[in-house]
């Protein structure tokens, strides 16, 4: 048998991010995020069945993970299982150091869990044709050998700097790019 205690504790100690979220909704999605972290500490399958149940709507899914829609439709949460996701798990903690990035996903809560990584972030909309050649542009340079970031803005070089020297571990495909509103969003670069 669990011990409760321990694993509540460590949620809370595992919890690496959390802004903006503080309003009733998001206090009401920590307080989920807490009883599924504790409930089903080391059954990702059960979870996902269960939020499925509770009316989370399943927006896509890939190798390692599944990204909900929260039944308010404001946030999203990603459940990635294993612990072979830390190319998603640096990302995610990279994205929530860099709040005011507009090419980063916005992350709320970041936390590591038995079964693998919970992170609850804003709902982003697919890509776009009109943001189709700015994807294209973005995998060209990340690909390239030396980096050029010149005629770049600030925020994206950031992103491009970061991403640069793990080249060889990127994962860019259409998927992985999202929009908010007009703006491009680069949600998953990195393998494993």
């Amino acid at each position: 048998m669990r011990n409760y205690r321990t694993l509540k504790t460590r949620f809370f100690d595992s919890m690496t991010y959390m802004q903006g979220a503080t309003d009733i909704v998001g206090k009401q999605l920590i307080s989920l995020m807490r009883f599924a972290a504790v409930r089903f500490a080391d059954n990702w399958h059960a979870l996902c069945k269960w939020l499925e149940k509770k009316g989370w709507k399943r927006l896509g899914y890939g190798f390692f993970a599944n990204v909900y829609a929260t039944p308010c439709g404001r946030f999203a949460l990603k459940l990635a299982r294993g612990g072979t996701k830390t190319g998603y798990d640096s990302y995610a903690r990279f994205a929530a150091a860099n709040p005011s990035n507009p090419y980063l996903p916005t992350v709320y809560i970041h936390t590591r869990t038995d079964f693998g990584m919970m992170t609850l972030l804003e709902r982003l909309t697919p890509l776009t044709d009109a943001l189709h050649p700015e994807c294209v542009d973005i995998q060209k340079r990340l690909k390239a050998d030396v980096l050029d970031c010149k005629n770049t803005d600030t925020a994206l070089s950031t992103v491009l700097m970061h991403l640069h020297p793990l080249h060889e571990r990127l994962d860019l495909h259409p998927s992985n790019f999202m929009a908010r509103g007009d703006q491009l969003v680069i949600t998953d670069p990195l393998a494993g």
